[in-house]
């Protein structure tokens, strides 16, 4: 557990200074630790949707409601992506459940 957190902190502090790839491999290396960490899965979709990957995004938001169903940052974060994918109304779907958790 503490392995998996130092890891995602690692990841965290690399997004903050833009080095996007490298944050990205942390946290992979968190979740490979601890598959369910959430924490992890949130960053690991932010740090994907930063380079523009936007279906993996979609999958590791998707992963986190698995676990958190109630979410709202992954609620919102999924329907970034959505959007980003161009789908519009499933876009717009997970941004008003994540309205509705508020």
């Amino acid at each position: 557990m503490a392995r998996a957190d130092a890891l995602y902190q690692r990841g965290n502090e690399l997004y903050r200074l833009g080095r996007m790839s490298e944050a990205l491999a942390s946290l992979e290396a968190a979740l490979a630790v601890q598959p369910k960490h959430p924490g992890a899965l949130l960053s690991r979709g932010a740090t994907q949707f930063q380079l523009r990957r936007f279906e993996a995004a979609l999958q590791s938001f998707d992963r986190l409601l698995a676990l958190q169903p109630k979410s709202s940052a992954a609620l919102y974060n999924r329907g970034t992506a959505l959007f980003a994918l161009e789908r519009w109304s499933d876009a717009l779907h997970s941004y008003d459940r994540a309205l509705a958790l508020k």
